[in-house]
């Protein structure tokens, strides 16, 4: 035969596609000839489990950088946040450069806004 022929051979036993029907006359003429085939066909069968763990840890890679990339995204709108709250805080109870604990304290105990603000961020202990 010629090569195409064969490479479509090859490639109808690989994926057990009526393999027996075209190994079956060769391995009567040649019974040596089934031991070039089961190699051919567990060397084959190797090879497209590679390729399917390849594309499944390529996949899962990708995924993962998605999700991290993701995760960095949330944290870095979570710390703005987290910064316009302080800012906010410093505002209300003080000049919004400098507070002592005693103002910091007194605005804890009398105003709610920077009560929830001071619970959000940490526990105060008196």
């Amino acid at each position: 035969g010629t090569l195409p022929r064969t490479m479509l051979t090859l490639l109808q036993i690989s994926t057990l596609d009526s393999w027996a029907m075209v190994v079956r006359p060769l391995v009567f003429k040649r019974p040596l000839l089934m031991l070039y085939f089961l190699a051919f066909i567990g060397m084959s069968a190797i090879a497209v489990m590679n390729l399917v763990t390849a594309i499944i840890v390529e996949t899962s890679i990708g995924a993962a950088k998605n999700d991290r990339d993701a995760e960095n995204q949330f944290q870095a709108v979570v710390l703005q946040k987290m910064f316009e709250e302080i800012k906010e805080l410093m505002n209300a109870v003080g000049d919004g450069h400098e507070i002592t604990k005693a103002q910091l304290m007194d605005a804890y105990e009398h105003n709610d806004d920077v009560q929830a603000i001071l619970d959000h961020f940490c526990d105060i202990q008196e």
